[in-house]
C-alpha cells in the first residue's frame, strides 16, 4: 500500500496562475500598453516644446522676411498639428510626423527635409525668379512698379513680402535648408527618458503586483 500524506496545498488554483505565461503576458500587454500610449502622449508635448524653444538654427534674414517672423519651423500651424503619437503595438510607439506631402508627382516628407537638412540644387528656372525679383527690388527703388504690371502668382507673393532682392550668384549652385533635428533633441532631453523610464517601470510592478497577489 502507498503512503499517502496528510499534508495538503491550499490555493493551489492561485500558484497556478503565477505560474501561467499565459496569464502573465495578458497582464503585461495591458499594463505596458496603457504605459507606452501614455509615453507618446508625453514625447507628443515634448517635440512641441522643442520646436517653440530656442535650441534651432535661427531662420536666414530672408526667410525671416518672407514669413514676417523669425520662429524656426513654426508658420501657421501646420507643423503642429501633424506632430502625433501611434500605438503600433502593445510595446511599440511612434511619435512624430507621419504626415507625406506630393510634390512634382513624387512622394516627399517634409518633416524629415527640415529634420534632417536638404541641399535643394538650384534650378534655371529659380535662377530666373531670383532675377526677376531683383529688377523689380530695383525699379522699386527708383518709385516704379515693375513686378506688379509684370509678373503675378508666387513671384508677386514674394515681392509683396519683402523687397530688397538680389540676383543668385554664379557660383551659387545649392541652396542649403539646415538640419534642425527637433524630434531627436526632444528625444534625447534626459528629463524626458527619465519621465518614459519611470512610466515603464511603474507599469513593470502593477504587472508583478498584480502576480504576487
Amino acid at each position: 500500500m502507498a503512503a499517502v500524506s496528510g499534508i495538503k496545498l491550499k490555493n493551489w488554483g492561485k500558484y497556478a496562475q503565477l505560474i501561467n505565461a499565459g496569464k502573465f503576458h495578458k497582464r503585461l500587454v495591458k499594463h505596458m500598453g496603457k504605459a507606452l500610449a501614455r509615453s507618446g502622449k508625453v514625447a507628443e508635448r515634448a517635440i512641441r516644446k522643442q520646436i517653440q524653444g530656442k535650441k534651432l538654427v535661427k531662420n536666414a534674414a530672408l526667410t525671416v522676411a518672407i514669413k514676417g517672423a523669425n520662429n524656426p519651423l513654426v508658420d501657421g500651424s501646420e507643423l503642429f498639428k501633424a506632430i502625433t503619437s501611434k500605438q503600433l503595438a502593445w510595446n511599440k510607439v511612434f511619435a512624430g510626423i507621419l504626415r507625406e506631402g506630393v510634390w512634382a508627382g513624387k512622394k516627399f516628407n517634409i518633416a524629415k527635409m527640415l529634420h534632417e537638412g536638404r541641399d535643394i540644387p538650384v534650378t534655371k528656372k529659380m535662377r530666373n525668379l531670383f532675377y526677376v525679383l531683383w529688377l523689380a527690388s530695383l525699379d522699386a527703388k527708383d518709385g516704379g512698379g515693375r513686378l506688379k504690371g509684370g509678373a503675378s502668382g508666387r513671384a508677386a507673393e514674394l515681392f509683396a513680402k519683402f523687397q530688397d532682392w538680389k540676383p543668385l550668384r554664379a557660383s551659387t549652385v545649392m541652396i542649403r535648408i539646415p538640419a534642425r533635428p527637433f524630434v531627436k533633441q526632444a528625444m534625447d532631453d534626459p528629463r524626458l527618458q527619465t519621465s518614459i523610464r519611470e512610466g515603464w517601470e511603474g507599469a513593470l510592478k502593477r504587472v508583478f503586483s498584480a502576480r504576487a497577489k
